[in-house]
């Protein structure tokens, strides 16, 4: 939860503004100012409102208000495409809350009580709602038990449905005869403990966002004020609070007649003020300023003070509404309200367009509500600055400190998770398959660009053979098996199993029989498959066709092709992810043009034959969206009953890092979050790309029709989040509107250096990944709080480094960077799950084997299992790895069996591959061996110390020399090395403990 630091904010912001009324000076703070400047019995507190808040929207007997109706069916009109469904969860951690506000040492804690939650259908007729009664006593008598007197909010805008459909809420005055039964009802329950109300919140504010300009619930407005289907922006905001003034005068009444004596309670309102200064130092100016006031201030205060509206309004409103055309409350005061004079703003920006930070009018407006209002009793019930806050409820203050990357607990392993929490590995075809051309397999776009432009790969490489997973899987899965992994995440290559791409040209069995073999023996060793349906391998025959994903044509033919998967292997698969990393697809494909089919502007890569690097990424990003959506639909409608499986996608972002807490660094943080993982999260959440993101791309962005966005909100049972790295997002990038591009459409420059040029973190091999843990576990509560609590799996995560080839082998075992980044990793992952409330299910390591990474070839290392420079030989590496020879993932998750692995190592300066152990019992051993690329020269050995080890050397392939060792070796007391000569006689000979891995 994010309480804390949003309460120390608004504490010392708000006691900064307080101690501008106490000094001579208005610029300077005293040395020594602190809490005990002010007054004895200054009441310090910090607020919240229910809906804002709480949570848990459709649970324990509360219904719909306004503002649940708007945000499921007007998403666009919220900047993140987000609800209040879950929000902070206060509805279950108000607990946890309440303890972070003792701590702080408030003295008070503000908040609203849900109108629904209490009277799920708006009346008192129509039942209450006890459970909703116990949560508000239980959180009544919790704030009290930890000395925090409650200020509650009767009405903070959450208008219950019912009443909005009945008889348009706020519109009637039927409303004011039903919020006098709920607030009886409230006096009644709670007033013995709470000695505080306020009857409606901001009512001023409420009516000109909701019926004037209709931003807020219920969003009506006139046409020609916003996006609004009906509203009138003239005539209902001047409606909308006089009920709410009724309804608060009706409150006050009741409750000084019925229950203040008895109680002994206060009770008032709360008004949304800004403090209106003259532009200029002229009579024209301040009587600007003076309407402005009454328009806002005056329009609340001067009916509950002097018992009407101000002269100025009636006589502006009575003079406009006779003779003008188009009018609304928004324009009624003639006035122009700026933020800045002369270019200069009034005061620093913040997170939010319409607020500047202006520290002496909290001082002018307090002056002026004393003398114009009859010197009324004031609780600034809500100040503070104002920033995109759900970026920051990644971590608590109090989290941060109590739990960095430096107190891991000694002992964390996989059994601090959840018991039914998924450890896995991840893969992809066109990585580790090779067999690119045979078996009936048709190219892809990966075939053709790497065979073609072999200049564009770092080493020329290509994904022929990679490591020959396709002759090899069984070894492979038993690999990951043995690594203590309980799934494997892999991906199906389209044009092995549809050549062409369409189904209608034909359907490759034998490669149909090849997933059936995988997937039956990834079961087999008990293991989970997850399976992706793309990993970027479009069939090259509908790249020629019709151009790929540039063209909707695809969304058929996708569709079909995975209906084929869920046909043939969906009785066995319970996992299925539509799209592997749409965004660097899009952009590494489309705009930068460094990934197949490798199109872009001729300006940003001259190595493109074509492309337009300003659209074409939008137009994929587009397609593979409704390609998801409709594959997600079928899966739903046909398979996900009788299969009784899952369907999502994975998404891969960078974490970006505000650079401050100012508003300009915190929006470009949003602004980059957007561009990278909202312009997929919030279709497939809320049916539409971000605003920002339409804003600023303007109509090169596809868009989506009503049907098109009904069939994408909420197409996934889980999303799959990919996180390497993260980024300080930096504003105000220059932009060259000449030559317009994906990547700078954002507005914003990603760096690693902070303000002082320090990194985010260490590098890693690739020139981009920075190294920093944290991240992870913001973005997951990012995922959470922005896109409604989705189920997670964390279906990559690791890191890369140089793949040296002349780096002896059992140097390189002591790989001590990777499983320092796994460590602090998960355990990220596992604050986010616990402490944060993310609901992650699962985590995959990338990559099980060192394999072809695209654009760089073989150039890097990234995975569990080590791989020779060859590529053709496997290193092991389990889960029951002891001792100082550990490899990343393995050496965090081993199993608790007492088996302990041994490293056989070649003069041919490689490994043998399987599980090699000792500890048990064996009178003999069968091997296999297969030196590749030396020759024709067969062997057989036998009878060596004692042993009887029998094998076979046979010479395939191409390249360089290397050795392939399959089977187990079991020694019950001395343990041996493998040294192997070029002629192939094999020798054992006794090795140091060292040796042992």
């Amino acid at each position: 939860m994010n309480i804390q630091h949003c309460l120390l904010l608004c504490l010392l912001n708000l006691a900064y503004f307080l101690a501008l009324a106490g000094g001579k000076n208005t610029f300077q703070l005293s040395t020594n100012f602190r809490r005990s400047s002010f007054p004895d019995g200054f009441v310090f507190g910090a607020g919240s409102s229910s809906y804002q808040y709480e949570g848990a929207t459709e649970l324990d007997g509360r219904r719909p208000s306004i503002w649940d109706t708007f945000t499921s069916e007007h998403p666009e009109k919220i900047a993140d495409h987000s609800s209040g469904k879950v929000a902070e969860d206060f509805y279950h951690h108000y607990e946890e809350d309440i303890t972070l506000l003792k701590g702080i040492g408030l003295d008070s804690y503000r908040f609203s009580i849900s109108w629904p939650r209490i009277f799920p259908e708006g009346k008192i007729t129509r039942g209450v709602n006890w459970e909703g009664v116990n949560f508000y006593n239980s959180l009544i008598d919790k704030l009290l038990s930890n000395g925090i007197q409650p200020l509650v909010t009767l009405f903070h805008w959450d208008v219950p449905q019912t009443l909005e459909d009945e008889y348009k809420g706020l519109l009637s005055p039927n409303i004011v005869n039903d919020y006098y039964d709920f607030v009886d009802f409230c006096f009644k329950e709670f007033g013995d403990r709470v000695k505080h109300w306020v009857t409606v919140n901001e009512p001023n504010l409420m009516s000109m966002y909701g019926y004037a300009y209709g931003y807020n619930a219920p969003g009506r407005c006139s046409d020609y004020i916003g996006n609004c289907t009906e509203g009138n922006s003239a005539t209902e905001p001047y409606i909308v609070v006089h009920h709410l003034i009724l309804c608060h005068a009706a409150a006050v009444k009741l409750y000084r007649e019925k229950y203040q004596a008895s109680q002994g309670g206060l009770i008032g309102i709360t008004v949304f003020t800004a403090w209106m200064v003259p532009k200029y130092d002229n009579v024209a100016s301040w009587k600007a300023a003076s309407r402005a006031s009454d328009f806002l201030i005056g329009w609340i205060m001067h009916p509950i003070t002097y018992g009407d509206y101000p002269v100025t309004m009636r006589y502006l409103w009575k003079t406009l509404h006779y003779s003008s055309v188009n009018l609304s409350y928004t324009t009624d005061s003639r006035v122009n309200k700026t933020t800045g004079k002369n270019g200069i703003p009034i005061g620093e920006p913040t997170g939010c367009s319409w607020l500047y930070i202006y520290p002496k009018g909290l001082y002018k407006l307090m002056l002026y509500l004393k003398r114009k209002y009859n010197h009324p009793a004031i609780y600034i019930t809500e100040n503070g600055k104002l920033i995109s806050l759900i970026s920051l409820l990644a971590l608590t203050a109090s989290a941060m400190m109590a739990h960095s990357d430096d107190e891991i607990t000694a002992n964390f392993s996989r059994t601090y998770f959840p018991k039914d929490f998924i450890f896995g590995t991840a893969t992809s075809a066109y990585q580790i398959e090779g067999a690119a051309n045979k078996f009936g397999r048709g190219p892809s776009v990966w075939d053709t660009f790497t065979h073609q432009y072999p200049e564009r790969i770092r080493d020329h490489k290509n994904g022929d053979v990679a490591v020959d997973f396709y002759n090899r899987y069984k070894e492979d899965i038993k690999n990951v098996k043995n690594m203590g992994f309980n799934a494997f995440r892999f991906s199906i290559s389209w044009p092995r199993v549809i050549p062409t791409g369409r189904i209608h040209y034909g359907v490759n069995e034998e490669g149909i029989e090849f997933y059936n073999r995988v997937i039956n023996e990834t079961i087999k060793q008990g293991l989970q498959p997850f399976v992706t349906i793309f990993h970027w391998d479009t069939p090259q025959a509908l790249e020629d066709k019709y151009g790929g994903f540039l063209s909707k044509r695809i969304v058929k033919d996708y569709r079909k092709y995975a209906n084929l998967l869920f046909k043939r292997f969906g009785d066995r698969v319970k996992y299925w992810m539509t799209f592997n990393e749409p965004w660097a697809l899009s952009g590494f494909a489309y705009d930068s043009g460094v990934f197949a089919p490798g199109r872009c502007s001729s300006w940003v890569n001259s190595q493109c034959r074509g492309g337009d690097s300003s659209t074409e990424p939008y137009i994929v990003a587009h397609n593979l969206l409704l390609a998801h959506a409709a594959t997600v639909k079928l899966y739903r409608k046909k398979y996900e009953t009788t299969q009784n499986g899952k369907i999502g996608i994975t998404l891969f972002t960078f974490w970006y890092e505000p650079l401050s807490n100012r508003g300009a660094d915190i929006k470009a943080h949003k602004t980059a979050l957007d561009f990278m993982f909202g312009l997929w999260m919030s279709p497939m959440t809320y049916g539409q790309y971000p605003s920002i993101v339409q804003d600023l791309v303007g109509d090169r962005l596809p868009k989506f029709t009503k049907k098109e966005s009904h069939l994408l909100k909420g197409s996934y049972d889980f999303v799959g989040i990919q996180y390497y790295t993260s980024y300080f997002a930096k504003p105000n990038a220059v932009m060259d509107p000449k030559h317009l591009r994906y990547k700078t459409d954002s507005h914003i420059n990603e760096t690693p250096y902070d303000y002082d040029d320090k990194l985010i973190g260490p590098q890693a091999y690739s020139p981009w990944f920075y190294i920093f843990p944290k991240g992870i576990r913001h973005l997951l509560n990012y995922t959470k709080h922005a896109y409604n609590n989705p189920v997670i799996y964390i279906t990559e995560n690791g890191v890369d480094n140089y793949n040296n080839e002349t780096q002896p082998i059992k140097e390189a075992l002591k790989d001590d960077f990777r499983i320092d980044y796994y460590r602090k990793h998960t355990w990220n992952a596992l604050k986010a799950i616990n402490e944060d409330k993310v609901n992650v299910k699962g985590y995959f390591a990338w990559s099980y084997l060192d394999n072809f990474e695209w654009n760089i070839g073989y150039t890097s290392r990234q995975s569990n299992c080590f791989p020779p420079p060859s590529g053709m030989v496997k290193l092991n590496v389990d889960a029951s790895v002891l001792g100082d020879g550990k490899i990343g993932f393995g050496a965090i998750f081993r199993k608790e069996n007492g088996e302990r692995q041994v490293n056989l190592e070649s003069s041919l300066g490689v490994a043998l591959s399987d599980c090699i152990y000792f500890g048990g019992k064996l009178s003999s051993c069968l091997w296999s061996f297969a030196l590749r690329d030396c020759g024709g020269l067969e062997t057989f050995v036998s009878g060596i110390n004692g042993l009887e080890v029998s094998g076979s050397f046979g010479f395939m392939g191409s390249g360089s020399c290397g050795l392939w060792v399959s089977g187990s070796l079991v020694l019950l007391a001395d343990v041996y090395s493998v040294k192997s000569t070029m002629s192939g006689k094999l020798a054992l000979d006794d090795v140091d403990e060292d040796d042992v891995m």
